[in-house]
């Protein structure tokens, strides 16, 4: 069997909508936030690609992550008889912390620009689906794609104005010897970017897709919970009255701690070498 080589971007994405209301005049404008994740999935040959846009950069990584696993074990998406336990997958997704806390959570799947899954509670943006359609029509050229989506927009709403921003959160290279990716870290006061990197694992195992996906998930949680963290502490320094703020930031310092573990797991497997140095959640937390 060839040797399946892997390469990820995940991007952060803003689309916003300016357009005049007729009855007054004032311009009405509507925001649509998401991170959206290209995951290829191969067979032989053949590979699938199956894109995942969701609230956060960390649960589109760990949704990428389930979607590789049921592809290991049950082969590609779209021709089965039996169609993925989306739910299942979603719900290993947003067990702890995200469920308890993050109320404004989703995911979207899709493949070939159709969607397949969809979850909230937080709401889905209208306009995703009609862009990726878009997008798969023009072979993620995206320049075309938002050109087009312009026009079409611009078709069913007159004096429409469409602004598109992406930026790259995460690039990684993933071999069965080689672990290669850098990430955007952001803490408290700033954000930068980390790499993290890693050659032939000490076991005799391979890196493979799902354990690196999981892996980058970590990394991105641990920021987002330690900027939420610093913001709780924050609060808590201004108001300690709140009982379910406390709770919260317990909750979330668990999470981190066991981030920690999972990391600390991955070292005792493989020499990763950080780039400016590992990240220290706690202490990105700190104002």
């Amino acid at each position: 069997m060839a040797e399946q080589n892997y390469r990820i971007e995940l991007r952060r994405e803003r689309l916003s909508f300016e357009h005049p209301v007729k009855e007054t005049g004032e311009i009405e404008k509507e925001l649509c936030l998401s991170n959206r994740l290209i995951l290829p999935l191969k067979t032989g040959e053949h590979t699938e690609h199956i894109v995942i846009r969701a609230q956060t950069m960390h649960l589109c990584l760990r949704m990428a992550e389930k979607i590789a696993i049921d592809f290991n074990k049950s082969g590609p998406i779209q021709n089965r008889t039996t169609k993925p336990d989306w739910n299942d997958m979603w719900n290993k997704v947003i067990h702890g912390y995200e469920y308890k806390w993050n109320f404004n959570r989703w995911v979207k799947v899709y493949c070939e620009g159709k969607p397949l899954f969809q979850k909230g509670p937080g709401q889905v943006p209208d306009q995703l689906d009609k862009l990726e359609e878009i997008i798969f029509n023009v072979k993620e050229n995206y320049k075309m794609a938002l050109a087009t989506f312009h026009a079409k927009i611009s078709e069913e709403m007159e004096d429409i104005e469409v602004n598109h921003k992406s930026s790259l959160a995460l690039k990684a290279e993933i071999t069965p010897k080689i672990m290669r990716c850098g990430m955007q870290c952001r803490a408290a006061n700033n954000s930068s970017i980390v790499t993290i990197n890693a050659d032939t694992p000490k076991t005799s195992h391979e890196f493979d897709l799902h354990n690196c996906l999981g892996l980058y998930a970590d990394y991105l949680q641990g920021f987002q919970y330690a900027f939420i963290l610093g913001n709780l502490k924050k609060t808590a320094k201004e108001d300690d009255t709140g009982k379910d703020l406390k709770t919260e930031i317990d909750d979330i310092k668990k999470e981190i701690q066991q981030i920690n573990r999972r990391i600390d797991t991955a070292e005792s497997r493989c020499k990763i070498r950080y780039r400016p140095e590992k990240p220290d959640f706690e202490l990105l937390s700190s104002f």
